[in-house]
Protein backbone atom coordinates (compact mmCIF):
# COMPACT_ATOMS: atom_id res chain seq x y z
CA UNK A 1 0.00 0.00 0.00
CA UNK A 2 1.43 3.37 -1.05
CA UNK A 3 2.17 6.39 1.06
CA UNK A 4 -0.61 8.34 -0.64
CA UNK A 5 -3.18 5.60 -0.06
CA UNK A 6 -2.08 5.32 3.53
CA UNK A 7 -2.72 9.04 3.97
CA UNK A 8 -6.26 8.31 2.66
CA UNK A 9 -6.14 10.89 -0.07
CA UNK A 10 -4.47 13.68 1.91
CA UNK A 11 -2.31 14.32 -1.13
CA UNK A 12 -5.19 14.34 -3.60
CA UNK A 13 -4.00 17.59 -5.21
CA UNK A 14 -0.93 15.72 -6.43
CA UNK A 15 -1.33 12.14 -7.66
CA UNK A 16 2.29 11.24 -7.16
CA UNK A 17 3.91 13.43 -4.53
CA UNK A 18 5.91 10.43 -3.42
CA UNK A 19 6.75 8.78 -6.71
CA UNK A 20 7.91 5.20 -6.38
CA UNK A 21 5.87 4.24 -3.34
CA UNK A 22 3.94 1.01 -3.15
CA UNK A 23 1.05 2.19 -5.33
CA UNK A 24 -0.54 5.35 -6.75
CA UNK A 25 -3.93 6.46 -5.42
CA UNK A 26 -7.00 7.16 -7.52
CA UNK A 27 -8.10 10.78 -7.43
CA UNK A 28 -11.74 9.90 -7.36
CA UNK A 29 -12.37 7.26 -4.65
CA UNK A 30 -13.01 9.49 -1.65
CA UNK A 31 -12.39 13.12 -2.71
CA UNK A 32 -11.09 12.29 0.62
CA UNK A 33 -9.91 13.95 3.75
CA UNK A 34 -10.32 17.59 3.19
CA UNK A 35 -8.42 19.60 0.66
CA UNK A 36 -7.10 21.98 3.28
CA UNK A 37 -5.23 19.05 4.81
CA UNK A 38 -3.77 18.43 1.39
CA UNK A 39 -2.62 22.01 1.13
CA UNK A 40 -1.09 21.84 4.60
CA UNK A 41 0.77 18.64 3.80
CA UNK A 42 2.03 19.91 0.46
CA UNK A 43 3.04 23.19 2.04
CA UNK A 44 5.03 21.39 4.71
CA UNK A 45 6.82 19.19 2.21
CA UNK A 46 7.55 21.75 -0.47
CA UNK A 47 8.23 25.12 1.09
CA UNK A 48 9.37 27.55 -1.64
CA UNK A 49 13.08 28.15 -1.37
CA UNK A 50 13.62 25.28 1.02
CA UNK A 51 16.82 23.32 0.48
CA UNK A 52 15.52 20.27 2.33
CA UNK A 53 14.41 17.34 0.22
CA UNK A 54 11.07 15.74 1.05
CA UNK A 55 11.27 12.58 3.18
CA UNK A 56 11.82 9.36 1.27
CA UNK A 57 8.93 6.93 0.76
CA UNK A 58 10.68 4.47 3.05
CA UNK A 59 10.96 7.09 5.80
CA UNK A 60 7.30 8.00 5.53
CA UNK A 61 6.25 4.36 5.64
CA UNK A 62 8.43 3.78 8.70
CA UNK A 63 6.75 6.72 10.42
CA UNK A 64 3.31 5.34 9.62
CA UNK A 65 4.28 1.88 10.85
CA UNK A 66 5.60 3.44 14.05
CA UNK A 67 2.29 5.23 14.54
CA UNK A 68 0.37 2.01 14.05
CA UNK A 69 2.55 0.26 16.61
CA UNK A 70 2.02 3.08 19.10
CA UNK A 71 -1.75 2.90 18.72
CA UNK A 72 -1.60 -0.85 19.18
CA UNK A 73 0.22 -0.29 22.45
CA UNK A 74 -2.23 2.24 23.91
CA UNK A 75 -5.53 0.63 22.90
CA UNK A 76 -7.68 -0.35 25.85
CA UNK A 77 -9.38 -3.75 26.14
CA UNK A 78 -12.77 -2.22 25.30
CA UNK A 79 -11.46 -0.95 21.95
CA UNK A 80 -11.00 2.69 22.93
CA UNK A 81 -7.68 4.49 22.68
CA UNK A 82 -8.08 6.79 25.67
CA UNK A 83 -9.99 7.06 28.91
CA UNK A 84 -11.78 10.23 27.84
CA UNK A 85 -12.97 8.93 24.52
CA UNK A 86 -15.58 10.04 22.03
CA UNK A 87 -17.17 8.07 19.23
CA UNK A 88 -15.44 10.23 16.65
CA UNK A 89 -12.01 9.75 18.20
CA UNK A 90 -12.24 5.97 18.22
CA UNK A 91 -13.79 5.88 14.74
CA UNK A 92 -11.22 8.26 13.28
CA UNK A 93 -8.34 6.19 14.64
CA UNK A 94 -9.92 3.02 13.25
CA UNK A 95 -10.19 4.79 9.89
CA UNK A 96 -6.56 5.91 10.06
CA UNK A 97 -5.46 2.36 10.84
CA UNK A 98 -7.44 0.94 7.93
CA UNK A 99 -5.93 3.51 5.59
CA UNK A 100 -2.49 2.67 6.96
CA UNK A 101 -2.76 -0.92 5.76
CA UNK A 102 -4.16 -2.61 8.87
CA UNK A 103 -6.90 -5.04 7.87
CA UNK A 104 -10.48 -5.00 9.20
CA UNK A 105 -9.83 -8.47 10.60
CA UNK A 106 -6.97 -7.25 12.77
CA UNK A 107 -8.02 -7.45 16.42
CA UNK A 108 -7.10 -3.83 17.07
CA UNK A 109 -9.29 -2.53 14.26
CA UNK A 110 -12.12 -4.97 14.97
CA UNK A 111 -12.24 -3.86 18.61
CA UNK A 112 -12.17 -0.18 17.64
CA UNK A 113 -14.99 -0.57 15.11
CA UNK A 114 -17.09 -2.52 17.60
CA UNK A 115 -16.51 0.13 20.24
CA UNK A 116 -17.40 3.00 17.92
CA UNK A 117 -20.59 1.27 16.78
CA UNK A 118 -21.65 0.66 20.38
CA UNK A 119 -21.55 4.36 21.26
CA UNK A 120 -24.76 6.32 20.84
CA UNK A 121 -25.47 9.84 19.70
CA UNK A 122 -22.44 11.89 18.87
CA UNK A 123 -22.11 15.12 16.94
CA UNK A 124 -21.60 15.72 13.24
CA UNK A 125 -17.89 14.97 13.46
CA UNK A 126 -18.54 11.75 15.38
CA UNK A 127 -21.09 10.37 12.93
CA UNK A 128 -18.99 11.43 9.94
CA UNK A 129 -15.92 9.66 11.31
CA UNK A 130 -18.03 6.59 12.07
CA UNK A 131 -19.26 6.54 8.48
CA UNK A 132 -15.70 6.93 7.17
CA UNK A 133 -14.44 4.06 9.32
CA UNK A 134 -17.29 1.65 8.55
CA UNK A 135 -17.08 2.41 4.85
CA UNK A 136 -13.33 1.84 4.84
CA UNK A 137 -13.74 -1.46 6.68
CA UNK A 138 -16.01 -2.83 3.95
CA UNK A 139 -17.46 -5.46 6.28
CA UNK A 140 -20.94 -6.73 5.31
CA UNK A 141 -21.95 -6.90 8.95
CA UNK A 142 -21.47 -3.12 9.27
CA UNK A 143 -23.97 -2.25 6.52
CA UNK A 144 -26.82 -1.49 8.94
CA UNK A 145 -24.64 0.62 11.22
CA UNK A 146 -23.24 2.52 8.23
CA UNK A 147 -26.71 3.33 6.96
CA UNK A 148 -27.62 4.46 10.47
CA UNK A 149 -24.71 6.89 10.49
CA UNK A 150 -25.77 8.27 7.11
CA UNK A 151 -29.37 8.69 8.24
CA UNK A 152 -28.19 10.47 11.38
CA UNK A 153 -25.99 12.83 9.38
CA UNK A 154 -28.84 13.68 7.02
CA UNK A 155 -31.04 14.34 10.04
CA UNK A 156 -28.45 16.68 11.55
CA UNK A 157 -28.73 19.18 8.68
CA UNK A 158 -29.71 22.63 9.85
CA UNK A 159 -32.37 24.97 8.54
CA UNK A 160 -29.91 26.50 6.08
CA UNK A 161 -29.06 23.09 4.61
CA UNK A 162 -25.62 22.57 6.16
CA UNK A 163 -24.26 21.25 9.47
CA UNK A 164 -23.40 22.62 12.91
CA UNK A 165 -22.42 21.77 16.46
CA UNK A 166 -25.46 20.87 18.59
CA UNK A 167 -27.24 24.10 19.39
CA UNK A 168 -24.73 26.15 17.40
CA UNK A 169 -24.74 28.02 14.13
CA UNK A 170 -24.08 26.09 10.95
CA UNK A 171 -20.47 26.20 9.76
CA UNK A 172 -18.33 24.98 6.89
CA UNK A 173 -16.05 22.81 9.02
CA UNK A 174 -18.87 20.60 10.31
CA UNK A 175 -20.31 20.61 6.81
CA UNK A 176 -17.19 19.37 5.07
CA UNK A 177 -16.86 16.48 7.52
CA UNK A 178 -20.51 15.55 7.07
CA UNK A 179 -20.02 15.46 3.30
CA UNK A 180 -16.89 13.34 3.60
CA UNK A 181 -18.78 10.81 5.69
CA UNK A 182 -21.83 10.84 3.43
CA UNK A 183 -19.75 10.41 0.30
CA UNK A 184 -17.78 7.53 1.77
CA UNK A 185 -20.98 5.85 2.91
CA UNK A 186 -22.68 6.17 -0.46
CA UNK A 187 -19.57 4.87 -2.22
CA UNK A 188 -19.74 1.84 0.10
CA UNK A 189 -23.35 1.12 -0.81
CA UNK A 190 -25.33 3.35 1.54
CA UNK A 191 -28.27 5.56 0.57
CA UNK A 192 -29.06 9.24 1.00
CA UNK A 193 -31.93 11.33 -0.42
CA UNK A 194 -31.53 11.90 -4.14
CA UNK A 195 -31.84 15.67 -3.83
CA UNK A 196 -29.22 15.96 -1.08
CA UNK A 197 -26.26 16.88 -3.25
CA UNK A 198 -28.07 19.59 -5.22
CA UNK A 199 -29.56 21.17 -2.11
CA UNK A 200 -26.21 21.15 -0.28
CA UNK A 201 -24.52 22.68 -3.32
CA UNK A 202 -27.00 25.55 -3.16
CA UNK A 203 -26.54 25.90 0.60
CA UNK A 204 -22.75 26.08 0.28
CA UNK A 205 -23.13 29.38 -1.55
CA UNK A 206 -23.92 30.86 1.84
CA UNK A 207 -20.23 30.51 2.77
CA UNK A 208 -18.94 31.99 -0.50
CA UNK A 209 -17.48 35.47 -0.19
CA UNK A 210 -17.76 38.20 -2.79
CA UNK A 211 -14.06 37.96 -3.57
CA UNK A 212 -14.24 34.23 -4.33
CA UNK A 213 -13.08 32.67 -1.08
CA UNK A 214 -15.07 30.72 1.49
CA UNK A 215 -15.63 31.50 5.16
CA UNK A 216 -16.23 29.40 8.26
CA UNK A 217 -19.62 30.98 8.96
CA UNK A 218 -22.65 31.69 6.83
CA UNK A 219 -22.49 35.09 5.20
CA UNK A 220 -19.09 34.57 3.62
CA UNK A 221 -17.33 37.10 5.84
CA UNK A 222 -13.61 36.73 6.60
CA UNK A 223 -12.70 33.97 4.11
CA UNK A 224 -9.61 31.92 4.89
CA UNK A 225 -7.31 29.57 3.03
CA UNK A 226 -8.41 26.50 4.98
CA UNK A 227 -12.12 27.22 4.60
CA UNK A 228 -11.77 28.07 0.92
CA UNK A 229 -10.12 24.71 0.36
CA UNK A 230 -12.92 23.10 2.42
CA UNK A 231 -15.53 24.86 0.31
CA UNK A 232 -13.92 23.72 -2.93
CA UNK A 233 -13.65 20.16 -1.64
CA UNK A 234 -17.26 20.13 -0.44
CA UNK A 235 -18.56 21.35 -3.79
CA UNK A 236 -16.34 18.85 -5.60
CA UNK A 237 -17.88 16.00 -3.58
CA UNK A 238 -21.39 17.19 -4.43
CA UNK A 239 -20.62 17.55 -8.14
CA UNK A 240 -19.73 13.84 -8.33
CA UNK A 241 -23.45 13.18 -7.93
CA UNK A 242 -24.78 15.96 -10.15
CA UNK A 243 -25.34 15.84 -13.90
CA UNK A 244 -23.88 12.71 -15.39
CA UNK A 245 -21.03 12.62 -12.91
CA UNK A 246 -18.50 13.54 -15.59
CA UNK A 247 -15.85 16.16 -14.96
CA UNK A 248 -16.59 17.87 -18.29
CA UNK A 249 -20.31 18.30 -17.53
CA UNK A 250 -21.07 21.76 -16.14
CA UNK A 251 -23.11 21.65 -12.93
CA UNK A 252 -24.18 24.16 -10.28
CA UNK A 253 -21.26 25.10 -8.09
CA UNK A 254 -18.61 24.98 -10.81
CA UNK A 255 -18.24 28.75 -10.91
CA UNK A 256 -17.75 28.84 -7.14
CA UNK A 257 -15.09 26.13 -7.40
CA UNK A 258 -13.25 28.16 -10.02
CA UNK A 259 -13.63 31.34 -7.96
CA UNK A 260 -12.20 29.55 -4.95
CA UNK A 261 -9.24 28.23 -6.88
CA UNK A 262 -8.47 31.72 -8.18
CA UNK A 263 -8.78 33.07 -4.63
CA UNK A 264 -6.21 30.55 -3.43
CA UNK A 265 -3.83 31.68 -6.17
Amino acid sequence: MGVEDRFSGLCLLSREIFEGTRCVPALYGLFSLSVHCSLLLIGCLFVPGSQEAPPSPAAVNRAIDSGVAWLRGIQRLNGAFSRDERMGQTALLAYALLKSGVTPEDQMVARALARAKSMKGGRTYDQACLALALAAGQRPKDKKALQGALDTLVGYRGKHGTWAYPGGEEDLSNTQFALLGLHAGVAAGGDVPEDLWASVTAALEGYHSRDGGFAYSLGGFHPSTSMTAAGIGSLAICRLYLGNGQVQDPVPGDRSINDGLHWLD
